[in-house]
């Protein structure tokens, strides 16, 4: 977070600063985006798994992998479930 925080920084310094949400998001690249909106949504099972439905449309075969491997060692201990039911209609292999 702090890189992100230095990163708008910077940008504001050269009057390009953004400050919508979604034209932020053009500046991350969408796996990031996802983690971060992921982590954001992890205190509730609903959203959490609604947010990583939605990610696996907007996602690569590629980056979809890594967030497969990334979900599992973040919240494998917590959303296991969410995780097998979600991951297993992608048929993604990690």
């Amino acid at each position: 977070m702090f890189l992100l925080k230095k990163y708008l920084v910077n940008l504001q310094s050269t009057s390009h600063f953004i400050t919508h949400s979604s034209q932020l998001m053009m500046f991350m690249k969408m796996l990031d985006y996802v983690k971060l909106i992921l982590e954001k949504v992890s205190f509730e099972s609903s959203l959490f798994e609604k947010e990583l439905k939605k990610s696996l449309k907007l996602l690569s075969f590629r980056e979809i992998r890594e967030l497969k491997k990334w979900c599992y060692e973040k919240f494998g201990s917590i959303y296991r479930g969410i995780l097998n039911k979600t991951f297993r209609r992608t048929q993604v292999s990690v």
